[in-house]
Parts: C-alpha cells; structure tokens; sequence
C-alpha cells in the first residue's frame, strides 16, 4: 500500500509542474478530507499559508501560488511511507511577484496522509518566517 502512495504523491508532483491542478484534486478524499496548511501558528502574511478547509477549498491554495509567485525551481527528491503517511522533502526557488524577492528553500516537507487509498490531509512545513520577508 506505502509504495502505491508513494506514486501517486509523485504523479501530483509531476501533475503540478505541468499545471494540471485537477489531477492533484482528483486525489484528494471526497468525503472526509480535513485541510491542506502550511504549519504556521500565525499569520505570516503569505497568502497560501492558512488553513484550507475541506475539499472545496484546496483549489484556493494553488491560486495563491499562482497569483503571487513564479515557480523558478521545484524539485521534489525524497520520498517515505510508513503505511498510511507519505513524507516528501522539496527543493524549491519561489520569486514573488509583487517584491521581486527570490525565496530559496531546501528541505521543504510535506506529509500526505491517506484513508483507503485516497488523501485526506496535507501538512507542509516550510521556512515561514522567510517567505513572509519576501512579501
């Protein structure tokens, strides 16, 4: 079961860097999805980090990637199950659009966290305080 996960955790990496946001949502649980965040305990003024509640609100999430910053570098490497859990670390370079700032960020995590074979919540955990200096 892990390794199934693993790919299709990297089938959505590989839909999200040829635009295919509907892909990625397609794995997403219909019933039972709780929330797609960045961990942060407080508003960091970055628009993607927040709780996206439900299913329904996950596209929100890729619309504000989308309307704030320019993917120059994302490079997903490594890749972890233990069963129920996908752990993927991320190299990545954002430059935002507003500011011009360039966020360089290595070893960006994201858990994806399955129920029968479809995901129902996403944690990513990223440099907070450096994507809040770029905007």
């Amino acid at each position: 079961m892990s390794d199934k996960n693993i790919e299709t955790v990297k089938a959505m990496y590989a839909a999200f860097g040829r635009g295919d946001v509907p892909f990625v949502l397609e794995q997403l649980a219909d019933e039972g999805f709780q929330d797609w965040r960045v961990n942060s305990a407080t508003d960091t003024g970055v628009p993607w980090h927040k709780n996206f509640t439900g299913k329904r609100e996950v596209p929100g999430f890729f619309q504000a990637l989308a309307g704030n910053v320019d993917h120059l570098r994302f490079e997903p490497r490594d890749f972890a199950s233990n069963g129920n859990q996908v752990y993927a670390t991320i190299d990545m370079t954002l430059k935002v659009k507003a500011t011009g700032k360039v966020i360089e960020m290595n070893d960006v995590v994201h858990v994806f966290t399955f129920s029968s074979g479809r995901i129902v919540k996403v944690r990513s955990s990223e440099d907070t305080a450096l994507g809040a200096a770029a905007f």
